[in-house]
């Protein structure tokens, strides 16, 4: 999400590690240098990381995770695919 919350960018998690993941979607340009990623479990419960770009190319960026695990909450509806995830800006002061 984008925008204090009122934009959403979906991307896909490609290789995730336990300090690290490779996104890829359209229109990653749009995210900024720090960000909240969420990544949905399989389950439908989401986790939800700060993260930093650390390389990008054309269609892929990587981003490092900067903090801990944030919160985990309950998606409505059914769960999704393991490596959906959507990405949200925030202003840098951990408030998303």
């Amino acid at each position: 999400m984008f925008n204090n919350g009122c934009s959403i960018l979906n991307v896909l998690v490609r290789n995730i590690s336990a300090t690290a993941a490779k996104l890829t979607g359209d229109e990653l340009f749009c995210l900024p240098d720090e960000f909240e990623l969420k990544i949905n479990d399989g389950v439908g419960v989401f986790a939800s990381h700060r993260v930093k770009r650390v390389w990008s190319d054309d269609d892929a960026i990587g981003v490092a995770f900067i903090g801990p695990v944030r919160e985990r909450s309950e998606a409505s509806g059914p769960p999704g695919p393991r490596s959906a995830a959507s990405a949200r800006a925030s202003d840098g002061d951990g408030a998303a």
